[in-house]
């Protein structure tokens, strides 16, 4: 049972780490909390991406949001499910605050526990954020 407290507790700390480096513009920290390669999926499909991949969308990823009147973002909730020894399974809440109002947005993590900490290898978007968010910005739809 300690273990598994122990795991648990891991995994919510990183996730804590992700929601202060997910507010950093620099984003490099945000980066090594990837794997090298890792399975981004949502409504739309599932790929897998590389680290750089991420990294070189990011930017304008965060002008879209910001375009879109997004202010800031909270981690508003988890549930940690160790799978076994190595994986464990995140489910999230995220609230996050626009110009125009609030949105609470669902995302699941599956993280592996590698030599050097844990690495996100599938990040789950429960929603298509870009159309949930249209209309949130000062421009009313920008």
């Amino acid at each position: 049972m300690a273990a598994m407290e122990r795991q648990m507790r891991r995994a919510e700390d990183f996730l804590r780490r992700f929601e202060k480096n997910s507010q950093d513009e620099g984003a490099s920290e945000l980066l090594t909390q990837f794997g090298e390669e890792f399975l981004a999926g949502g409504p739309e499909g599932a790929r897998v991406l590389r680290r750089e991949m991420f990294a070189a969308a990011l930017p304008r990823r965060r002008q879209i949001f910001r375009e879109m009147g997004l202010r800031s973002s909270e981690l508003a909730g988890m549930e940690i499910l160790p799978l076994d020894a190595r994986y464990t399974l995140a489910r999230t809440q995220w609230r996050m605050m626009f110009e125009r109002g609030t949105e609470t947005v669902a995302s699941s993590f599956l993280l592996e526990d590698a030599a050097d900490g844990l690495r996100i290898i599938l990040y789950l978007s429960h929603q298509n954020l870009l159309s949930s968010f249209k209309g949130r910005g000062a421009g009313g739809g920008t």
